[in-house]
């Protein structure tokens, strides 16, 4: 434990370094994704007919692109880091400590994950002023809910870490699953058939969307939502999706080092 906590805070110092040597790279990070929002907005505003009400409409729009943000701002970005770090040569050097590979990779991820959750919230903050968006902000559920999408999204990680090792080369598989999330962010703000529906709630990604919807758009509260049970499907899934992502990578690592590709790229 005592090694994993030297790795992480070795981890969050170089990201703090990089975050404060390339300003000009932070700067248009934030001028896209706001971009990327107001294209997004304009769309909606087009195919809304005229007359209906669309503030709601907007803020469910808002709160699935946000969380599609939250993803790629954490662990997405550790990803890819990792997935850097395999084509370059260096992830060897990375996973070589006491700590073994495992808690050297859940280290890299938490700290990547970190400072991007500071991004995070100052783009959702921006982006709610800027398109003058209403929410009904309730903390403690928002950070419950993100908490557990959290616990889902490292798992997804441990995974794609897994497979660079093994494959090394992984970016279109990371610009696939990108691709994948951002289409499930929307299509979680519709209601389906009962196959769907059933898919949608199990699967922790779209149902962290569909209660944050019920909490900044709908308002409910932190209460509600405990005495209805819908945090069970969401824990449930989150932690399953953990654990099989956990075990995927240590298979995988298992796999590299049996195969000697630990040390190329």
């Amino acid at each position: 434990m005592r090694y994993w906590f030297h790795i992480t805070r070795a981890h969050f110092t170089a990201e703090f370094i990089t975050l404060l040597r390339y300003p000009f790279d932070l700067a248009s990070m934030y001028v896209i994704v706001t971009l990327l929002l107001a294209g997004i907005f304009l769309g909606v505003y087009a195919f809304v007919p005229a007359g209906h009400v669309i503030g709601e409409t907007m803020a469910a729009v808002y709160v699935g692109y946000i969380f599609w943000t939250f993803y790629v701002l954490t662990v997405s970005q550790a990803s890819w880091r990792i997935k850097t770090a395999a084509d370059k040569g260096y992830i060897e050097r990375e996973l070589l400590t006491p700590a073994g590979h495992g808690a050297t990779v859940v280290a890299k991820i938490f700290a990547t994950s970190a400072t991007g959750l500071l991004h995070y919230a100052a783009i959702s903050v921006i982006c709610a002023l800027i398109f003058r968006i209403k929410l009904a902000v309730d903390v403690p559920s928002i950070l419950f809910i993100l908490l557990f999408c959290y616990i889902f999204l490292a798992g997804l990680g441990l995974t794609f870490a897994g497979l660079t090792l093994v494959f090394k080369r992984v970016g279109n598989l990371l610009s696939v699953t990108q691709i994948v999330l951002m289409v499930l962010s929307f299509a979680a703000l519709g209601s389906y058939h009962s196959a769907a529906e059933a898919a949608l709630s199990w699967f922790p990604y779209t149902h962290s969307i569909r209660l944050l919807r019920a909490v900044l758009v709908e308002g409910e509260s932190f209460s509600h939502i405990l005495k209805t049970g819908n945090v069970v499907p969401l824990a449930a899934g989150s932690v399953a999706f953990f654990a099989a992502g956990l075990l995927a990578f240590r298979q995988l690592d298992r796999a590299a080092m049996n195969r000697g590709l630990i040390g190329q790229f």
